[in-house]
């Protein structure tokens, strides 16, 4: 049986499967083809007009997908350093009122910058 392959499974139960290597070849071209992964695409991909269009309209979907990432990620930043303003705001407002002292309000004030560093 040499197109066989021999592969042999350990659980609770031993099993023993043989797979023929050439259907596991084209199970692996279909995965292939079928691809929603941009790394996966290759010239081939393009030489029909069917492949053209399907290859095409994953290339879109994960452009729009990055996209929409990118600008989520855009205003969770801008957030987060709004935030941090405000909070620095709160202990300079504090400090002025003679709530707080300058020792601890100058402790708890952080950096924008220290902050998006600890973010990503």
């Amino acid at each position: 049986i040499e197109d066989d392959l021999d592969v042999r499974y350990s659980g609770i139960a031993e099993a023993v499967v043989i797979i023929d290597i050439k259907e596991w070849i084209d199970v692996l071209k279909k995965l292939i083809w079928n691809s929603s992964r941009f790394g996966d695409l290759s010239l081939r991909g393009f030489e029909t007009p069917n492949r053209a269009a399907r290859n095409f309209k994953v290339i879109k979907t994960i452009v729009s997908q990055l996209r929409r990432k990118n600008k989520n990620l855009r205003q969770k930043c801008k957030r987060l350093q709004k935030k941090v303003e405000t909070l620095n705001d709160l202990l300079e407002i504090l400090k002025k009122k003679s709530l707080m002292t300058d020792f601890a309000a100058d402790n708890l004030k952080v950096p924008i910058i220290i902050l998006i560093l600890i973010v990503y």
